[in-house]
């Protein structure tokens, strides 16, 4: 197979990064890979916009149209220009050449939720993971990473996370091929990675 993509999905502070970050280093110099976040696909909202409202979680807060377009770019081997996302303003500020790879892993909440994105995916991986885990690593994340106060990440994530994640996000795992519900995601990196390189070879089922 020319490229591979593997999509991993699942609520805020489910761990998708750190598993995309993981599988990469299990490649290692054998292939290829790059991460292509929904997050850095927040649509180019204005200032009118944010000030009367702007629901993060909804997947209308997405531009899905250029992600796909995208995708599939990076999967006919050709470069793309990926928006880069500042979360303290809200805003899109520049943009970054991402260059294809052997190996595309997607991931972000809601990329199942979309049939068309779900079926770009050779690999589709859920991480199941408990709500209050979910919530103290997303609060940690929000408060140092994005400028964020406590009250804050706890009016956002029960009036708008939660509940999208129950609408939205958690319905989408049944697209998947693979659903984690171990927070520690013990021996998952290895057994995935192993499915990874059976696509990679033809083997898969």
């Amino acid at each position: 197979m020319d490229v591979v993509v593997v999509g991993i999905a699942g609520g805020s502070g489910s761990g998708k990064t750190y598993l995309a970050n993981t599988l990469a280093g299990l490649l290692g110099d054998d292939y290829s890979s790059i991460t292509l976040s929904q997050d850095s696909f927040y649509r180019a909202f204005t200032d009118a916009m944010l000030e009367d409202g702007v629901n993060f979680d909804h997947p209308e807060s997405i531009e899905w149209e250029l992600l796909v377009k995208h995708l599939a770019l990076l999967s006919q081997s050709e470069s793309v220009d990926v928006p880069v996302y500042d979360f303290e303003i809200h805003k899109r500020v520049s943009s970054e050449k991402v260059n294809p790879a052997k190996v595309i892993f997607l991931e972000g909440t809601m990329i199942f939720h979309d049939p068309e994105l779900a079926e770009l995916c050779h690999l589709r991986i859920f991480l199941d993971i408990p709500d209050d885990v979910r919530f103290n690593r997303r609060l940690n994340r929000d408060i140092s990473e994005r400028g964020r106060t406590h009250s804050d990440v706890h009016h956002q994530y029960f009036s708008q996370v939660y509940p999208m994640y129950l609408e939205f996000v958690a319905p989408s795992k049944r697209r998947c091929h693979e659903i984690c519900e171990d927070h520690t995601m013990q021996g998952l990196d290895r057994k995935l990675h192993e499915r990874i390189l059976e696509i990679l070879s033809g083997d898969h089922q």
